[in-house]
């Protein structure tokens, strides 16, 4: 009576011949000459290549029209930008800066001779006080 291990072991073996043989006979027939001369092997290969170039031509036209969509966008987008560019104001924007800081340099004069004018009264009432 056989045992389920060795029933296993069996099947093993039969799996792994017909592996062998499937791989045997199809590695003769990729080798062996047909009868034109040719290797089935080489017109594979032959036409695969043949693919191959096919599939490269196509990428290089694909990135080509990219190429060109993109430089023309680039271009696009540049007009565009010298557009914005010509439309700020600088003249404008030159004037409410220098609005800006004569506004801020009064201001600092106008604190500036209060504290001062401040610091000499004090000054004379300290002298006053001293009797100087």
């Amino acid at each position: 009576m056989m045992t389920s291990k060795t029933k296993d072991e069996h099947y093993d073996l039969l799996t792994a011949a017909l592996m062998g043989v499937a791989v045997g006979v199809l590695a003769t027939l990729l080798i062996k000459q047909t009868t034109s001369g040719r290797r089935p092997i080489i017109t594979g290969l032959s036409m695969a290549g043949r693919g191959m170039r096919k599939a490269g031509v196509a990428g290089m036209l694909g990135a080509a029209a990219t190429g060109r969509t993109i430089a023309r966008k680039v271009h696009q987008g540049v007009d565009r930008g010298v557009e914005m560019v010509e439309e700020i104001p600088f003249d404008d924007i030159a004037d409410h800066v220098r609005d800006y800081f004569d506004a801020a340099k009064e201001a600092v004069e106008d604190t500036i001779s209060g504290e001062l004018r401040d610091l000499k009264k004090s000054i004379r009432r300290r002298r006053r006080r001293l009797g100087i």
